[in-house]
């Protein structure tokens, strides 16, 4: 994979991990807030449903300012985990993301 050494191979089971779910949500929650999200981490249907929603999402996202704590609060469901990401300007927001077996984004969710 891309910026890991060749030696840090990874299976569909550390793809769907909690700890590689924070970590792949830290960097998307970056790259949204600065309006250059990775489309290539993300399976093509919720690709295209963050193009759709990037307009008014960017603005957004980058007014609670940086990203201050990302907590894990659970599993939903199989799969999927939420995190409480608290912001710069206090705002706390519910996240769940869900990673699949090739390392894609397949789900997102703000709440």
């Amino acid at each position: 994979a891309a910026g890991h050494g060749e030696d840090h191979a990874h299976d569909a089971a550390h793809f769907t991990s909690a700890r590689h779910a924070e970590h792949v949500l830290r960097e998307t929650i970056a790259d949204l807030q600065a309006g250059t999200p990775d489309y290539d981490s993300m399976i093509p249907e919720l690709a295209d449903a963050v193009r759709t929603q990037e307009a008014a999402m960017t603005p957004a996202l980058a007014a609670l300012g940086e990203l201050q704590t990302l907590e894990n609060i659970g599993e939903p469901q199989p799969g999927a985990h939420q995190f409480r990401a608290t912001f710069a300007n206090g705002q706390a927001l519910t996240w769940s993301i869900s990673i699949n077996g090739e390392n894609k984004i397949q789900g997102l969710l703000i709440q």
